[in-house]
C-alpha cells in the first residue's frame, strides 16, 4: 500500500494529505501483520 501510494504521488496523482493518508494506512496494516505473527507465535 504504501508503495503504491508513493508511485502515485511521485507520477503525480496524489497531493500530500493523500500520501499521508497512504503513509498511515500502510503503517496500521504492517502493525496488523506483526500482531498476527506475534499471536500465532503466542498461540
Amino acid at each position: 500500500m504504501l508503495v503504491f501510494g508513493t508511485y502515485k504521488f511521485l507520477n503525480g496523482d496524489l497531493n500530500w494529505s493523500s500520501f499521508l493518508f497512504y503513509h498511515a494506512f500502510a503503517k496500521a496494516e504492517i502493525l496488523y501483520i506483526i500482531l498476527l505473527i506475534l499471536y500465532h507465535f503466542n498461540s
